[in-house]
């Protein structure tokens, strides 16, 4: 429901607006970083907070359009009982929003969507553990960004997200499970 009334009010905001001076390219390609806030993500296998910091490649179609493609890899540990085991975990992702620009600013929302795919070195698992999976990520995106300089922008992004954590095993013990998040990021980004 929340979700359903943030895009009314976009779209409100949207016919108020639409005739303000524009700050979007008609092409475009970035390199941006984010630094979002710590989230709880909770496996069957682990649970802490993670500093996730994902690469932007931010590319605007045309003056209202832009693709971000995003990736991050970081490194978890778990352990169960005497076993210690490593994880590598990969995100990649993909965001298509439609930008409303007014003067040094871009408003932006839209979907996005993600995988993350979790590798368990085999050296460092025990015989009775599968040694990756892939989860997935559905979301929505309501974000501004300021232009400060020519090529640069800083920005801020309010995230709503749905993660599907798939099952490490078939032996029945463990179930896919559902967590919703709303989630906030800095963004830091060079436009060529």
């Amino acid at each position: 429901m929340h979700l359903k009334k943030m895009y009314i009010l976009l779209i409100i905001l949207l016919l108020l607006i639409e005739g303000k001076k524009m700050f979007a390219q008609d092409f475009g390609i970035g390199l941006g970083l984010t630094l979002e806030h710590p989230q709880e993500i909770n496996y069957e296998r682990m649970s802490r907070n993670l500093k996730i910091h994902k690469v932007y490649l931010p590319i605007t179609v045309i003056s209202k359009i832009r693709a971000i493609p995003e990736i991050a890899y970081w490194n978890a540990k778990y352990s169960f009982e005497d076993d210690i085991s490593k994880y590598s975990v990969l995100h990649l992702g993909l965001g298509i929003y439609y930008l409303i620009p007014i003067e040094k600013t871009n408003v932006y929302f839209g979907p996005r969507i993600a995988i993350i795919d979790i590798k368990n070195p085999s050296e460092d698992r025990p015989p009775h553990i599968i040694t990756s999976k892939t989860d997935w990520i559905f979301g929505a995106t309501m974000g501004a960004e300021y232009k400060i300089l020519k090529n640069l922008s800083v920005g801020f992004e309010i995230q709503y997200n749905y993660y599907e954590i798939n099952p490490w095993t078939d032996f029945g013990y463990e179930e896919r499970t559902v967590q919703r998040a709303l989630e906030t990021v800095f963004v830091i980004a060079f436009h060529l």
